[in-house]
């Protein structure tokens, strides 16, 4: 399996006009998602098992990181929908209108498949009409955030669709930090970046030891969670 902890490696990549996928390189589908044309992809040089090279689609001036794309709001929703339709372990089948939600805090009128206006992500059920996810598509938050497969599908995999999707957890329940220990149980989660784990690991402490005040100074494993933070240098 490939382990990218940093995500400095480059793969999959999806065209820059409608998001649609293209392939990967040679280091699989996992790592920094890249942007790219169809033209640059069909012209690198491919590897035995028919992968794209990464140095060679790296030459074009086309081949950029999904922070730095510039992307229609379409695009990056089919961009998303992809990967997040593609975590392990997750059926997603009844997104809303079958995409990922994309809020533009800029301009609301590029926003796409009528997305709630979060900070980063967010969910909604929407009963008959499906769960609507959605995410900003701030280039700052989609590069600390979304700009690799595993952090991708962890947060809006895992933490949005499934958890406060599916399992409905949430603040109004007292289960919000359920949502970060299915993200930290999942297999993404070390795959993803150092400072993304902290972040998470904080955000579970924090919110356990508030939906649970009672119980969570006596409970161990809130204690090996709270050593596992420590021990996490970014």
């Amino acid at each position: 399996m490939f382990i990218d902890p940093d995500g400095m490696w480059s793969s999959p990549y999806y065209d820059q006009t409608t998001g649609g996928y293209l392939g990967v390189d040679e280091n699989g589908f996992a790592g920094q998602i890249k942007v790219t044309s169809q033209e640059a992809y069909n012209s690198a040089e491919k590897n035995k098992d028919g992968s794209v090279q990464s140095g060679s689609i790296a030459e074009s001036s086309d081949t950029k990181d999904i922070q730095d794309s510039k992307v229609s709001e379409k695009a990056l929703s089919n961009i998303y929908t992809d990967i997040t339709s593609k975590t392990p372990g997750i059926k997603v089948d009844n997104l809303y209108n079958g995409a990922i939600s994309i809020f533009n805090p800029g301009d609301h009128s590029k926003s796409y498949n009528n997305p709630e206006t979060p900070g980063g992500a967010s969910t909604k059920n929407m009963g008959d009409e499906g769960i609507k996810v959605s995410m900003n598509s701030n280039p700052e938050y989609i590069g600390n955030t979304l700009s690799t497969v595993e952090q991708a599908q962890n947060t809006l995999g895992v933490h949005e669709y499934k958890g406060h999707g599916l399992l409905k957890y949430g603040k109004t329940t007292g289960t919000h930090y359920k949502c970060y220990e299915l993200q930290l149980d999942h297999s993404t989660f070390r795959s993803t970046s150092k400072g993304y784990q902290k972040l998470r690991l904080g955000r579970y402490l924090r919110l356990y030891s508030t939906e649970n005040p009672a119980g969570y100074i006596n409970d161990s494993n809130y204690r090996n969670m709270y050593q596992r933070w420590q021990s996490i240098k970014e």
